[in-house]
């Protein structure tokens, strides 16, 4: 699912309000489904497959944030002003059997625009970071 959306005003917008519609309508359609009807003879033959093998240190220190950690730091930011990188609740916590750890996925404005790949690029490869336990510089010929 791609999600675009236009904003007209000071500010960013009020995430919750926002996506109120947005979490009813797929609340709405996970519990009651999508019909979909196709003529067979529009549809064009072929299969598709995606397939995502992230790379792992083998003596990795850190553990990987869960659902349940996202949710408890969201609510924790809302006191504190910020936590683990969340300044508040998001405004599709209230997906039904939505995992937003899993379900969302870094988009083109904060992985390009922002330069958290530029960084990401500098943190496994810069002969700087030798040593640590993300450096994978040294694997240069089998990447």
């Amino acid at each position: 699912m791609i999600l675009v959306d236009v904003w007209q005003g000071k500010g960013k917008p009020p995430s919750k309000q926002y996506f109120e519609a947005f979490t009813k309508e797929m609340n709405n359609i996970q519990a009651e489904g999508v019909r979909i009807c196709i003529d067979t003879e529009e549809v064009v033959g072929g299969k598709g497959h995606s397939q995502c093998y992230p790379y792992h240190i083998p003596s990795e220190r850190h553990q990987w944030r869960t659902d349940t950690d996202v949710r408890r730091n969201m609510v924790m930011a809302v006191e504190f002003k910020r936590v683990s990188g969340f300044q508040g609740q998001s405004g599709i916590v209230n997906l039904t059997d939505f995992d937003l750890v899993k379900g969302v996925v870094p988009e083109y404005m904060h992985c390009i625009l922002l330069g958290v790949v530029k960084n990401l690029l500098h943190l496994w490869f810069s002969l700087t970071q030798t040593g640590k336990p993300y450096f994978i510089g040294k694997e240069m010929k089998q990447i």
